[in-house]
């Protein structure tokens, strides 16, 4: 027997023009939690590649 352990979820509000925006964005079918998780992966991707090249203009001093 397999045992569903429930997540905690929990409720935002947001404009209309947010809603509005994620749905432009998300795939039919997927839920608001899955495009927002899309979104967070994406940025912190940028996030890092951004991060490298910021340490491989740092000219050494000496």
């Amino acid at each position: 027997m397999v045992t569903k352990v429930r997540e905690r979820r929990s409720c935002i509000a947001v404009r209309q023009q947010t809603k509005d925006g994620l749905d432009s964005v998300k795939h039919p079918g997927q839920s608001y939690d899955g495009v927002i998780q899309d979104l967070l992966q994406f940025w912190k991707q940028k996030k890092r590649e951004y991060s490298r090249r910021k340490e491989q203009q740092k000219v050494p001093v000496g």
